[in-house]
């Protein structure tokens, strides 16, 4: 019985070990991808005050818009859309 919760809990803290490390390194790449979009929204001259308000899914539109295949005037238009629903 003893064998049996010991095993029990060492499954449990590995599991939450593992689930644990998975959400930093999904905050990380959060981070690195929002500090690119920074990055870029920055260099354009776009304002970035309302990156904190941006969702996840805003985020990944404009990376995917900046490296997508359309013209830098047409992604810029998009980008500028996302903004603007927060300004």
């Amino acid at each position: 019985m003893k064998t049996s919760i010991a095993a029990l809990a060492t499954a449990a803290s590995l599991t939450f070990g593992f689930a644990a490390s998975s959400a930093s390194a999904m905050e990380m790449e959060l981070n690195m991808i929002t500090g690119a979009v920074f990055n870029t929204l920055s260099s354009a001259g776009l304002p970035t005050d309302v990156i904190q308000q941006l969702s996840l899914a805003e985020i990944a539109e404009i990376q995917l818009t900046l490296h997508g295949g359309d013209g830098e005037g047409e992604k810029m238009r998009v980008i500028r859309n996302i903004l603007a629903r927060h300004q």
